[in-house]
């Protein structure tokens, strides 16, 4: 018995391996969303498939196996398209060059895809990925050792084996209240701030996520000098506004809520 490679949305050719003993299968390092593993087997002159669809990270999966006919597939699968690795050493700094203690680094391909989530050790972020893709890091809510506070960084399109030394910016804040229909303050409003011009369009990068207090006021942090799209995630009595665009660094920034119709 085989088993054969998977495919999900926007995902590269997964490679074939056998099935382990008793009929058992495992791909590992896969990204998240669907996948559509698919077995094929053979047992003297007969051939029997199955396939399902599953989500990255589930376990205890069954595929049952219908019988497609007789055998004509051959001895050995055939090999995968060579799939060389690209290794991403990137060295994190402040003000003054101190290390990055702590912070997030996500490792998107293809434009649209989050393949994973790196550590930050010792200022330092290593990864590896596939370099059929262009692929970016995204670094955000980085801090030093000392508490300061940086801001993010989106690095790529990396093509080759890359070992760089980057300096984060200083953070900024964008300082907002929110008001209902009544003027009175809203609590408890989920706040995000996404990138507005990412250096690939593809890209949904969020910086910085909150939620308003009790005097419906907010602070993000941690972000760039660039253009945010902020985005309110209110309780069903609201109708969720359109995002709204401003510049990190802002204050005062006044995010309206009505009442659904």
């Amino acid at each position: 018995m085989h088993g054969e490679g998977v495919r999900g949305p926007d995902e590269p050719y997964v490679p074939p391996r056998p099935l382990e003993p008793p009929g058992e299968f495992r791909f590992d390092r896969l990204g998240p969303g669907l996948y559509r593993p698919e077995v094929v087997s053979w047992r003297d002159d007969r051939t029997y498939a199955g396939t399902s669809t599953v989500c990255a990270g589930d376990h205890g999966v069954r595929i049952d196996l219908a019988e497609t006919g007789r055998r004509d597939v051959p001895d050995s699968l055939p090999e995968a398209p060579e799939r060389r690795s690209l290794f991403l050493e990137i060295a994190l700094r402040g003000s003054e060059s101190r290390p990055v203690a702590s912070g997030e680094a996500e490792v998107w391909q293809g434009g649209s895809r989050l393949r994973e989530r790196a550590w930050i050790r010792d200022g330092t972020v290593r990864t590896t990925a596939l370099d059929q893709e262009p692929t970016w890091l995204h670094v955000h809510g980085a801090r030093t050792g000392t508490g300061e506070r940086l801001g993010p960084a989106v690095l790529g399109p990396f093509t080759g084996e890359t070992r760089r030394t980057v300096t984060l910016p200083p953070a900024m804040t964008i300082r907002g209240r929110v008001p209902g229909p009544d003027a009175a303050p809203v609590a408890g409003v989920a706040v995000s701030a996404t990138l507005a011009r990412p250096p690939n369009e593809r890209l949904s990068l969020v910086d910085d996520r909150t939620r308003t207090d009790a005097t419906g006021r907010f602070t993000l942090d941690g972000l760039a000098a660039d253009l945010y799209r902020l985005r309110l995630t209110p309780s069903r009595k609201y109708a969720e506004p359109k995002p709204v665009v401003v510049r990190g660094g802002a204050d005062g920034v006044v995010l309206r809520l009505r009442l659904r119709r």
